[in-house]
């Protein structure tokens, strides 16, 4: 059990401190859940970081794209730091720009409407080698707000 506790020492009504008051103040539900929550953001995380594929967090509005967080796999892939990939707009990581806007486009869509999408787009590393790569994307809820997750797989090889 998990609990808060206040005592103060109150004066009678003669002025002499004989008076106990306390409280307590049960939070084990709280703790337990708090315990939760930091178990599931630890396994979140550690799946984050450690997948195989290359995953990204990206805002995906109609007036911007841009990346908010980038596993490690991501960061060897597009030969980048994570705070360089970080905030970078994702039509600047495509060879193919002009195309973006209507893909990202019938991304929103799709997204908006509780589907998945998936596509192959070539992708610019930053050393100038540039890759083609399926891409999946599903919405997903991070701190509150919907975001885009992408999941990119390299098929250069194939």
């Amino acid at each position: 059990m998990t609990v808060h506790n206040n005592v103060s020492i109150q004066p009678d009504e003669n002025g002499d401190d004989n008076i106990i008051l306390g409280t307590l103040i049960d939070l084990t539900e709280l703790h337990e859940t708090s315990i939760a929550l930091k178990h599931s953001e630890e396994k979140y995380r550690m799946l984050f970081e450690e997948s195989n594929n290359a995953l990204l967090l990206a805002v995906i509005t109609d007036d911007e794209s841009y990346i908010i967080d980038a596993n490690q796999m991501a960061t060897e892939l597009f030969g980048m730091e994570e705070n360089d990939l970080i905030g970078l707009q994702i039509e600047e990581m495509l060879v193919n720009k002009e195309d973006a806007k209507v893909e990202l486009d019938n991304i929103i869509k799709s997204l908006n409407d509780g589907e998945k999408f998936e596509l192959e787009w070539e992708f610019e590393r930053k050393n100038d080698n540039n890759f083609y790569a399926e891409v999946s994307f599903a919405a997903v809820v991070v701190d509150e707000d919907r975001v885009a997750q992408m999941v990119i797989k390299d098929i250069s090889e194939r």
